[in-house]
């Protein structure tokens, strides 16, 4: 082969890229086109099938965006694709056009109409549950939802620094960060909350506390997890403002304040700063001590899904408490103080800049 040949041959393989496939290698160009077509030969069977378009239009594969917009707004879709079959969780090697939707539904509950057939015209399909896609918003504001990679919701706390430690930190539960202390240094912590198709790792956990399960009592439940990247959080409490400090010790009768990922902004008053509670969760019991009660002003104070978020002075905005757990008719915080000794942590002296 001449060198002009060969060139022309290199220069031909790095405009068309191979991609191995069912059939052996074939180029980017022509596994698009037959994506393309097989897709448009599902969704427009789909599309048929729900009335959106005429059935004869379903022949002549001709998808416009208007059609494909109207049949992602129907019922449970959010999408599709062409690649790997999925069986049980498992990546099969066969290739499939992957229909996308919210939650996969038993085919005894579907509609005939609704009900996505195995095959259209050969091609096999792959129903595959995602939930539904979100942005990825960033800067997380404080208060919001995140868990660790394995866990429950909770909520986002505060930001917290180490003297002499470039890194920041995020502060919640121990429950929602580690566990309740079952978590290992090192584990991800996901925001939105798992199990979220839309989960994406924040921080990863760096200390806490494990929680002591029966009678040996707890004197707080928080954690702290060392964030990738500052500019992911932003230091504002949504309703309430930038947390100022230094802490606040709670005071008997004090207005206080919280947001947190359920039931977002609510206000407070301490009717106890010396309690000493039994919290269950999971079938096993948490003892608590030296913690502070806090009843809701004319509804709860926190729901589920609220435990570590940030409890400040009504007026001031100083930082008190995190969020333990509670009833409806009040809620368990661990005040600030002995959470900060036992972490070494010390408050951010101003807004973080990024």
């Amino acid at each position: 082969m001449s060198s002009k040949r060969l060139q022309s041959t290199e220069v031909a393989s790095r405009a068309q890229p191979q991609i191995l496939s069912q059939g052996g290698h074939v180029s980017r160009t022509q596994f698009r086109h037959d994506a393309r077509l097989k897709k448009q030969a599902v969704f427009l069977r789909i599309a048929a099938d729900r009335g959106l378009v005429a059935k004869s239009l379903a022949s002549n594969r001709a998808m416009t965006s208007r059609t494909t917009f109207r049949l992602l707004q129907n019922a449970n879709l959010v999408g599709i694709g062409y690649g790997a079959k999925e069986t049980a969780g498992k990546i099969t090697g066969d290739l499939a056009v992957r229909v996308y939707v919210r939650r996969k539904i038993p085919l005894a509950d579907l509609a005939l109409d609704q009900k996505i057939p195995r095959f259209v015209a050969g091609i096999a399909t792959d129903v595959i549950p995602i939930g539904q896609p979100r942005f990825h918003s960033r800067p997380a504001h404080l208060g919001i939802g995140i868990s660790h990679v394995r866990g429950k919701a909770g909520s986002l706390g505060c930001l917290v620094r180490k003297p002499g430690d470039e890194a920041w930190y995020i502060l919640s539960a121990c429950h929602v960060l580690a566990l309740s202390g079952a978590g290992e240094i090192g584990d991800l912590i996901v925001e939105p909350p798992a199990p979220s198709a839309t989960s994406t790792r924040l921080a990863v956990l760096a200390d806490f506390e494990p929680l002591q399960i029966g009678d040996e009592p707890n004197r707080f439940d928080a954690a702290v997890a060392r964030l990738d990247h500052l500019a992911d959080v932003t230091n504002m409490i949504p309703a309430i403002g930038e947390p100022q400090w230094p802490l606040m010790e709670p005071l008997l009768y004090q207005s206080v304040r919280k947001h947190g990922a359920t039931s977002l902004h609510t206000v407070g008053v301490v009717l106890d700063t010396q309690a000493e509670g039994l919290i269950v969760s999971g079938g096993q019991s948490y003892a608590f001590a030296d913690v502070v009660f806090v009843g809701g002003a004319e509804k709860a104070f926190s729901l589920g899904g609220d435990s570590g978020a940030l409890v400040v002075d009504a007026m001031s905005r100083r930082a008190v408490g995190l969020v333990v757990g509670g009833t409806a008719r009040g809620t368990f915080i661990s005040p600030l103080k002995a959470v900060f000794r036992r972490f070494g942590l010390e408050a951010p002296t101003s807004t973080p800049v990024v």
